[in-house]
């Protein structure tokens, strides 16, 4: 679950696609599997993006940097929108669809 969620939005995602169903698991030791949606509209934690340079060896989402979405793809950051206060609303990726996860 996604306690403080923050909106990622697939910028090159195909714009006549439909959500992909990914094999996810199984976690944290037990067996089963189960299926969750990707698509061009996500939801992130906050905390795993920030404005400036993340902290070195702590790898979180900032403008230029590449990650990779656990079961999923790598995206990189290409920039982010702020509501009227100035917090972060959105993050606008694209995604590299050869790096999927298997």
């Amino acid at each position: 679950a996604v306690r403080q969620p923050l909106q990622l939005r697939l910028t090159n995602w195909p714009t006549n696609n439909q959500d992909e169903w990914l094999d996810v698991g199984p976690l944290h030791g037990g067996t089963a599997r189960r299926r969750l949606p990707f698509g061009e509209h996500l939801l992130i934690e906050q905390c795993d993006f920030v404005k400036g340079n993340p902290q070195p060896g702590y790898r979180r989402l900032a403008v230029g940097v590449s990650v990779k979405l656990r079961f999923a793809y790598v995206v990189t950051c290409e920039g982010y929108h702020e509501d009227e206060h100035g917090n972060v609303s959105e993050v606008c990726c694209s995604f590299d669809p050869t790096t999927r996860s298997c």
